[in-house]
C-alpha cells in the first residue's frame, strides 16, 4: 500500500468526520438518520482499514496461490504489474 493511498484514505475519513460534525447525516426521521449514520460509519471504517493495512498483508490476502506483486519472480511477484 502506498503512502499516497494512505494519505488519500485519511483525507476521505477526515472529510466524512467534518460532514458528520456539520450535521449532514442528521434527519428528522429516526430511521433515515440511522441509515445515513450507518453508511458514514461503514465508509469511515473502510478508510481507516486502508490507512492501516500493511503491503505484505494486502499481498497475502490477494494471493490465490500464484505469485502476486510487482517484484521479479521469486521476490513476491511474477515480474508483471498487478
Amino acid at each position: 500500500m502506498t503512502e499516497q493511498m494512505r494519505q488519500w484514505a485519511k483525507r476521505k475519513r477526515e472529510a466524512l468526520k467534518e460532514r458528520w460534525a456539520s450535521g449532514e447525516f442528521s434527519d428528522g426521521f429516526d430511521v433515515a438518520m440511522a441509515v445515513k449514520n450507518a453508511g458514514a460509519t461503514g465508509a469511515c471504517s473502510a478508510y481507516l482499514e486502508i490507512e492501516q493495512i500493511e503491503f505484505e498483508t494486502l499481498l497475502e490476502e490477494l494471493d490465490d496461490g500464484k505469485h502476486v506483486g510487482t517484484g521479479p519472480e521469486g521476490k513476491g511477484g511474477t515480474g508483471n504489474s498487478v
